[in-house]
Parts: C-alpha cells; sequence; structure tokens
C-alpha cells in the first residue's frame, strides 16, 4: 500500500491542461479559472438560494454561475467573464447543465474527459479541495513530445489527412499567417478532420473581421466552429434579407427590421436571423397570416 500524505493547509485543484503558457499569458482567464476551480467539489454539495427559497443541488465538478456575482468576485468584468466562460466551453473543458438554467444562474460541470482524454490522466485519479486531504502521490508521465506541443487546444485527436486536405492545411496555414492570425498548424490539421475545409474558409474571415477584439485567436477559431459561427451568419444573412423582402412585397409596417432580429410590433414577438432558414421563414409566415 502506497504512503499517505497529509497536506496541512488548503489548496485548489486545477488541471494541468487550464495551467499551461496560453492560459497563464492571459491574466482575466486566469481569475476566472481559479475562482471556477474554487466553486467545485468533487461530492454532491447544495447551494442556498435565497430567492428561491430553497437549495440548489450540485453534482461532483457542476458549479453555479451568476454572470453578476461570479465576475464581482473573480475580480473581472461581466464582459470578460462570459467571454472567458464560452472560450473554455468552446474548447469543450466546460458544458452547461441544461436541466439545472434558471432565470438568474447557469449550472455548468467540468468535462472530464476532455482532461483525460490528451493529459496522461486515468478515471479514478482521487482529488479534493478540503482542509486535510489525504492525497495519493502520484508521478504523472508524460512524454517529451507531450512537452512540447504548444498550447491547450488538442481537444480532438484527428486521424492522419489526405493529400488533398494536407494541400488545403498548407494553404490554410498561409492564410492564417498573411492576415497576421496567431493560430498553429497542428490546430488547423485537426479542424480540417473535424469540422471540413468549408467550415473553415468560411468561418476565418469572420475572425479577421473581429481581429482587434480577439486576443486569443486560436480559442475564438474553437468556439465559432463548434458552435457554429459560420451557419449562423449565412443564415442571419438570408433570413435578413427574406425579412426585408417579405415585409416590402405584403406590405406589412407592423414588422420592424433590426440587425439582429425582426420584431412583431403588434405581438411583440421576436424572430431572430440566426435561426435555421426553414424555421425562420415558416415563422414569419405564421405571424403575418395570425395578425395581418
Amino acid at each position: 500500500m502506497s504512503e499517505r500524505l497529509l497536506i496541512p493547509y488548503p489548496f485548489t485543484h486545477i488541471p494541468n491542461a487550464l495551467i499551461t503558457d496560453e492560459f497563464l499569458d492571459d491574466y482575466e482567464m486566469v481569475r476566472f479559472i481559479i475562482y471556477m476551480m474554487r466553486r467545485i467539489s468533487t461530492h454532491p454539495t447544495k447551494i442556498p438560494l435565497k430567492s428561491y427559497r430553497k437549495h440548489l443541488a450540485l453534482d461532483s465538478f457542476e458549479f453555479m454561475y451568476g454572470r453578476k456575482s461570479f465576475s464581482k468576485l473573480a475580480g473581472i468584468s461581466e464582459k470578460v467573464a462570459r467571454t472567458r466562460l464560452e472560450q473554455l466551453v468552446g474548447l469543450g473543458y466546460v458544458e452547461e447543465v441544461v436541466s439545472k438554467r434558471a432565470s438568474t444562474f447557469r449550472v455548468y460541470r467540468l468535462v472530464k474527459d476532455a482532461f483525460f482524454r490528451n493529459s496522461g490522466q486515468h478515471h479514478g485519479q482521487q482529488i479534493d479541495q478540503k482542509e486535510d486531504l489525504n492525497l495519493d502521490h502520484k508521478q504523472e508521465t508524460r512524454t517529451q513530445e507531450e512537452r512540447n506541443i504548444k498550447g491547450t487546444f488538442n481537444v480532438a485527436i484527428a486521424p492522419p489527412l489526405l493529400q488533398k486536405e494536407n494541400d488545403d492545411l498548407n494553404a490554410i496555414s498561409a492564410y492564417c499567417e498573411a492576415s497576421g492570425l496567431d493560430i498553429s498548424r497542428s490546430s488547423i490539421e485537426r479542424w480540417i478532420t473535424l469540422y471540413g475545409i468549408e467550415k473553415i474558409s468560411g468561418t476565418i474571415p469572420l475572425l479577421i473581421s473581429s481581429k482587434k477584439k480577439v486576443r486569443k485567436h486560436e480559442a475564438w477559431m474553437e468556439s465559432a466552429l463548434k458552435n457554429n459561427y459560420f451557419e449562423n451568419g449565412k443564415n442571419s444573412e438570408i433570413n435578413r434579407r427574406f425579412a426585408g423582402e417579405f415585409k416590402e412585397a405584403h406590405g406589412w409596417d407592423d414588422l420592424t427590421i433590426t440587425k439582429q432580429y425582426c420584431r412583431h410590433e403588434l405581438s411583440k414577438k421576436e424572430y431572430y436571423y440566426k435561426l435555421p432558414q426553414e424555421t425562420f421563414q415558416e415563422s414569419l409566415r405564421d405571424c403575418y397570416e395570425q395578425y395581418a
């Protein structure tokens, strides 16, 4: 039986994948991760909800996220907190527990498999964040090749590329470099296998148009590809044009066209352009038939 060492002080256990150079260089991300991990327990917990007069039951590795309270206690702005959370979700390290969603807060959890996949850790490795913890000292084994991998974004392992995909990889890598985007070749290779060249080619211009506002290009691309920004953008353009043409063709003065959605003033119904085209167009027609 291995010896057990008593840790005589409280500490915060943070996965190695979240303390690489890319994360540590981002001061605000560091603050977000530290506060997030402090809120996470390896055991089920209950949090009192004063406004609801009940308790919120959290399973292991879940945490409650309230937009204002979380950002304030983490010492960052609400916008920054939301952006960093979206990045972690996009990278596959965090996911929302939709069944526990409420109007004033959300519940998220660590995706444990995302850390096991590339870290060399094994299921069942014991961690705890309470005082006077008994921990087995286990030396993590990682090859020199793994140590030399830059970044934390190798969330999924992709098979070797075909010749055409290699050509696409070279073209996209050159395009990113010429556009001043800080994106590694290995990430582009993985994206080509997971998402396809069309989706990547359509998403990169979205990043370029927002480049001045984006600090971590690679993290933004991860989130954009996973959340289908490209398809949403195409839908938005098509649906916005459809709404304008539909309004003009039917003389529908009650329909207000905005940048992100259209609104029927009488019913106060709003239809966002990022909806699937068929859903958006059918909903708009139904509204017209009901109220016009």
